[in-house]
């Protein structure tokens, strides 16, 4: 009888070590072993362990057996091999899948958001900046060293290149050595954990695609927010380790003295445009057709003002003033000007006429000099409407161009 109940405690505590087993360990593979590769272990070991070729040990191969079996079922199967992958440390634990519990990788604890929320809590003024264990610099020497070997493990684990995190150091250590390689690297920390654990939902028990594409959208939800989380909280720690670290050297100036040097230069680079552009305008060369014909007055000295008389040119006709003898050209060809002339030529013909200058032979008495103060010359006669005006002869026309 004590036998018997000493030969069921030992199946029981056989039995539960048989549960605790990896898959992976049952089949005899590796855990990045192929489909083919599966397989292959699976019919090795289902012959190996088959209750009909073991005779004398029947129950304990056929629990074996059974073992191998759902070893198979689950590996074979990639959803319920990933879900296996990601929840195996817990599954060999006996633990459960609540995000809230701790998560072990390995046989490593895995640490969460919430511990480096927690460490970054336990600094304070009065915590010494040795290297002690409890100290500022053997404290975070020892995270950030775990830190960097569950990322060492994740990667192993999935088949990454593993990323060489720099270790905190110690208060002696060197700024360009140790310093300033461990933030330039921690800063731009990003997690190779795929965050699993977070699932909460096995899509191996969807009773359709779509369901199946649900679940499966929902546990990549629940992941991406757990790596955000953890990647968040890291870079909060390097960031506060850098704002106390005694050995961390920051920019030489400043940020007022910083901010100066940008007021600086941002003036000397306006400076340099208002330059170029005032460059610009001084060698363009403005139209004709683009200037005013009648500027507006401007205050000018005595030297400039000459120079200005001197350069003008008027001309009578149209009672114009114009600034270069390009522009006076121009005005000659236009046909304003041409009509002006013709105009003008045509009353002093009729002057010529009424005051007999035209011939000196004529019969009529010339008209002394002295009375032509009493005519009135300004003052142009208009011929009626339908009166025929002479036409003076070709010699007498000036020639004049015409555009």
């Amino acid at each position: 009888m004590g036998a018997q109940q000493s030969s069921g405690a030992g199946a029981g505590t056989q039995n539960k070590e048989l549960e605790k087993r990896c898959y992976y360990e049952v089949l005899g593979i590796d855990r990045h072993a192929t489909e083919d590769e599966i397989k292959k272990a699976y019919r090795r070991k289902a012959l190996e362990l088959h209750p009909d070729r073991n005779f004398g040990d029947v129950d304990n191969a056929t629990a074996k057996f059974a073992e191998v079996q759902s070893a198979h079922e689950v590996l074979s199967d990639p959803q319920e091999r990933a879900w296996y992958d990601a929840h195996r440390d817990s599954i060999l634990r006996g633990g459960s899948n609540d995000p809230a519990e701790d998560h072990f990788q390995h046989n490593v604890r895995l640490t969460s958001a919430g511990d480096i929320m927690g460490l970054m809590g336990r600094f304070n003024k009065s915590i010494p900046f040795t290297d002690s264990p409890n100290g500022f610099y053997g404290v975070l020497q020892d995270t950030f060293v775990k830190l960097a070997r569950e990322e060492d493990a994740a990667c192993d684990w999935e088949g990454l290149e593993s990323v060489d995190y720099p270790e905190f150091g110690s208060m002696a250590d060197d700024y360009d050595d140790v310093v300033k390689p461990f933030y330039r690297v921690w800063m731009n920390f990003s997690t190779k954990k795929t965050f699993s654990w977070r699932d909460a939902y096995r899509a191996s028990d969807a009773p359709d695609r779509a369901t199946r594409r649900l679940i499966d959208k929902e546990n990549k939800r629940l992941r991406d927010e757990g790596i955000r989380e953890f990647n968040d909280a890291v870079r909060s720690l390097v960031a506060f380790a850098r704002k106390r670290d005694p050995r961390f050297i920051p920019n030489s100036q400043t940020e007022a003295d910083r901010q100066k040097v940008l007021r600086e230069a941002a003036a000397a680079q306006a400076a340099r445009s208002r330059a170029a552009n005032q460059a610009k305008l001084n060698n363009h060369v403005v139209q004709d057709w683009a200037k005013s014909q009648q500027p507006e007055p401007e205050a000018l000295s005595e030297s400039e003002e000459s120079e200005i008389e001197v350069e003008q040119i008027e001309c009578v006709v149209c009672q114009k003033i114009f600034k270069s003898e390009n522009q006076y050209k121009a005005h000659e060809k236009s046909k304003k000007h041409i009509k002006a002339v013709q105009q003008l030529q045509r009353e002093i013909r009729r002057d010529n006429e009424r005051l007999n200058l035209n011939s000196t032979t004529s019969d009529e008495p010339a008209i002394p000099v002295s009375e032509l103060d009493s005519l009135n010359l300004s003052e142009r006669q208009t011929p009626p409407p339908g009166s025929e005006v002479a036409t003076p002869d070709a010699d007498a026309e000036i020639d004049v161009k015409a555009d």
